[in-house]
């Protein structure tokens, strides 16, 4: 007989009954494969054997040999982040105001209860094109992270040329230990050469008066003094006055891999000194791969933890460097390959990093370039790039929403470009030590 559990037989009854009609032997089989598989699938899964196979983005139980992840990861291996839908006008998005931004770097206000955020922004009417020229740092303030209302010419805090804005907050130890703030970007700062462009007057608008591509002439050898520096500016306050740095505190080295060094992303320990990410290119080959520099103290000088080789051997640019709640050092990028690369390293060892991506030893995907919107629907940037993360205003320090420069399909241009906020899940408690 076949007793049924709403409306199927119940499985060991279902496979060992004799009363099969042959009408029902295909049906059978096609059951055992499909369970065949799902065993076999589990036995041969890979098992964590530490937080490292975890990504460090979770904790590895040692009784199952799974990850549970943090609340913004998500994945066998918490490698990729856990977006949620968003909405097109949520970040940065000025396209409407014939505003090109290129990414953003955010700090919270103890104080004010406000977050403050630092973004590059295209002067004169120029698009993404123009960058080496016109790109400036401007400054907002904004109580949701997740939406940065439109500012003027007065919300200013570097003119150009400052690209790639990465802020911090730190002490001078030099001045009793007061609280200053440190934006680093790419730029000369106070041996600035540069002189912007004007597009305004440009012809490569299109019919709704935004500017369809970079001015005529683009760049001139100046802004190339500019592009392969990185430097910082400092003020007491986060909203300024910003002063320039005596110099570059990071340049490019002759007959290496990084000739031109530029996208830099900041950490500042306690003690106050300083672990730098960047970019590095090569000339002879143009490959771009990131580096890894720190100094005792902010003024420097920076020295590469590698001289010889980047950090790990992946191609990638637009690093994001941050620490987590259990003291673990995370590198976010753009992979060229898949979307965005992580790569991830213990405090104790920095020398050796993990993960990366397409090309790396995890081949973990972070973010593609799809987009998930509120009303489900999906879009496939034609650029997504420059990652950069919210971090919650607590000791845990964990991602709340993910910031990324996007070109959408329905641009005028491939320049035409915003920055893009998609949000995290709410950080849960979590066991682990905080550092």
């Amino acid at each position: 007989y076949q007793r049924r559990v709403h409306g199927y037989p119940k499985v060991d009854e279902f496979y060992l009954s004799s009363n099969l009609s042959d009408s029902q032997m295909p049906f059978r089989v096609l059951v055992l494969v499909f369970l065949c598989i799902g065993i076999c699938s589990t036995l041969h899964a890979p098992k964590c054997l530490s937080d490292l196979d975890c990504s460090l983005n979770g904790l590895c139980m040692s009784d199952t040999g799974v990850c549970v992840c943090d609340a913004a990861w998500t994945g066998a291996t918490c490698g990729r982040l856990n977006e949620l839908p968003t909405r097109a006008d949520d970040g940065i998005n000025f396209n409407a105001h014939n505003v090109t931004t290129w990414g953003a770097s955010f700090v919270f206000d103890d104080a004010e209860k406000l977050w403050h955020v630092f973004y590059s922004r295209m002067v004169q009417d120029c698009a993404l094109g123009a960058w080496q020229t016109n790109s400036a740092c401007f400054h907002a303030v904004t109580a949701d992270p997740l939406r940065v209302a439109f500012g003027t010419a007065d919300d200013v805090a570097v003119p150009a040329f400052c690209h790639n804005p990465s802020i911090v907050r730190t002490v001078d130890r030099a001045r009793n230990n007061a609280t200053i703030y440190l934006l680093f970007h790419i730029g000369a700062g106070a041996e600035s050469r540069n002189t912007p462009r004007n597009c305004t007057q440009t012809t490569h608008h299109d019919g709704a008066g935004r500017l369809a591509g970079p001015p005529a002439g683009g760049g001139g050898a100046a802004a190339w003094w500019d592009v392969g520096l990185i430097t910082f500016h400092w003020a007491e306050s986060l909203r300024g006055p910003w002063k320039a740095h005596s110099r570059a505190v990071l340049q490019g080295r002759l007959l290496h891999w990084d000739l031109i060094v530029s996208n830099p992303s900041a950490w500042v320990h306690s003690d106050g000194s300083v672990l730098l990410a960047y970019r590095g290119r090569s000339v002879r080959d143009s490959s771009e791969r990131i580096g890894l520099a720190r100094a005792a103290d902010f003024r420097g000088p920076y020295e590469r933890l590698s001289s010889a080789a980047p950090i790990s051997p992946v191609y990638g640019e637009d690093p994001y460097l941050f620490a987590d709640q259990r003291g673990n050092f995370h590198i976010l990028y753009h992979d060229f390959a898949v979307g965005g690369g992580h790569l991830y390293a213990q405090a104790s060892d920095l020398a050796r990093w993990y993960g990366g991506g397409s090309s790396g030893s995890s081949a973990s995907t972070a973010f593609s370039d799809n987009v998930t919107w509120v009303d489900g629907s999906i879009t496939r940037m034609v650029r997504r790039e420059r990652p950069t993360l919210v971090l919650a205003p607590t000791a845990q320090r964990a991602p709340i929403a993910l910031y990324s420069g996007v070109v959408p399909p329905s641009a005028s241009h491939a320049d035409v470009a915003h920055s893009l906020a998609v949000p995290l899940p709410p950080p849960r408690p979590v066991d682990a030590p905080v550092m």
